[in-house]
């Protein structure tokens, strides 16, 4: 099973609170969603993360992806009327940051935000 933030990190953290029961995942390949799901116990698997929103089983999405995807992802669960975390980084795009805003108030969805800056400020931040 391949490394990534998803299974390293984010899968073990949200495994780890209570309140959470993780009921999907998601990767780019069948064979990897379907090894993932195996690993943590998750009952569905999915090559395609736009029909994993769309399961009634899933009421929170967590985005794990490159950044460029953060926002066509989040949308698409928002428009599902799930739940979201990210750790979007809108910049340079501040302008996605007001529409991310609006969409859970129009769809009754919440939505967290991990925002870390990008650009000098986090890369000094990180380092110490």
């Amino acid at each position: 099973m391949r490394n990534g933030w998803g299974r390293d990190a984010h899968i073990p953290a949200l495994s780890a609170l209570p309140e959470f029961e993780i009921k999907a995942v998601s990767t780019s390949r069948q064979e990897t969603a379907d090894e993932t799901a195996k690993h943590f116990g998750v009952p569905h698997a999915f090559a395609d993360p736009y029909k994993m929103v769309q399961h009634p089983d899933v009421d929170l999405v967590a985005i794990c992806v490159r950044v460029p995807f953060h926002h066509e992802l989040g949308m698409a669960a928002l428009n599902a009327g799930k739940h979201l975390y990210s750790e979007c980084r809108l910049r340079p795009l501040p302008s996605r940051l007001s529409r991310c805003v609006i969409w859970p108030s129009a769809k009754g969805s919440t939505i967290w935000w991990d925002y870390k800056p990008a650009g000098p400020a986090s890369s000094i931040a990180s380092e110490t």
